[in-house]
């Protein structure tokens, strides 16, 4: 990734006239930690994106917390849906992507 512009975001197609990309870092930066943890959130800050994009999914006593899937199955190889479970239970829950654990 390059440095960010920081240039103000703009709402119009038509009246942008920047031509840089913008750069999105999604779910974070999952080389450096398993998507939408504090860990690949930090690595995506690190390398300076213009923007960081996250998941929220809201549990069972509705709180929320940061997952891109309804369930636990990609990352923890848990069938189980989030919004069917305790923050507790959710947030106690051990994550891997490429090697990475969260």
């Amino acid at each position: 990734m390059r440095s960010s512009c920081r240039r103000e975001p703009c709402h119009s197609p038509t009246a942008c006239t920047s031509t840089d990309p913008l750069v999105i870092a999604h779910r974070g930066y999952d080389r450096g930690g398993p998507e939408n943890t504090i860990a690949g959130l930090e690595a995506a800050a690190a390398l300076h994106p213009d923007r960081v994009e996250v998941d929220v999914q809201q549990t069972g006593d509705g709180t929320f917390v940061a997952s891109h899937d309804t369930d636990l199955l990609v990352l923890a190889g848990r069938d189980e849906d989030i919004d069917a479970m305790s923050t507790a239970a959710v947030t106690s829950t051990t994550v891997r992507m490429h090697g990475n654990v969260g």
